[in-house]
């Protein structure tokens, strides 16, 4: 695949998981109207809010260790398809932990109605969108000289 192909399939990915998630917030909120889910845990609320606050700051500081120590091994690999490669699973696995944690929040305001953990899930949201990929932050991030810079338009990039 060219880095033309690349850069899209991993738009489109990273879109689709923030589609999932939006679709899954609409959809619960859609049942919390009226009586809904949202009135039979209402005592578990600061419970509640205590794991989606673990959990969510947990993936915040996860995704930037991993991120972190992941870049690493990707800034010191030589080859420019392999390091392509090593951005892309770098990028799946951090999006992950931020889906996981706004599909947690998503479900305690299912639990309890209260809108207060769809703030949480737009907050993650507002993450993962920072980290959209395009050509010029795929660049930046992985330090790529003028002759890699220029190698993109010619590599083939594993699947």
């Amino acid at each position: 695949m060219d880095f033309k192909n690349y850069l899209k399939s991993l738009q489109i990915v990273h879109l689709a998981m923030m589609a999932g998630i939006i679709a899954f917030a609409m959809v619960a909120f859609y049942l919390n109207l009226g009586e809904g889910f949202g009135k039979a845990f209402l005592d578990e609320v600061p419970l509640f809010l205590l794991i989606v606050l673990v959990f969510t700051s947990g993936s915040i500081v996860a995704s930037f260790i991993i991120e972190r120590s992941r870049k690493e091994n990707i800034l010191t690999e030589k080859d420019l398809s392999k390091k392509l490669a090593l951005y892309r699973s770098l990028l799946v696995i951090t999006l992950a932990l931020h889906e996981g944690s706004a599909f947690l929040s998503i479900v305690m305001y299912l639990l309890t109605g209260n809108l207060f953990f769809l703030g949480f899930t737009f907050a993650l949201l507002f993450l993962m969108l920072t980290r959209f990929p395009t050509e010029s932050r795929i660049v930046r991030q992985l330090s790529l000289d003028r002759q890699q810079q220029q190698q993109l338009s010619e590599i083939e990039i594993n699947s």
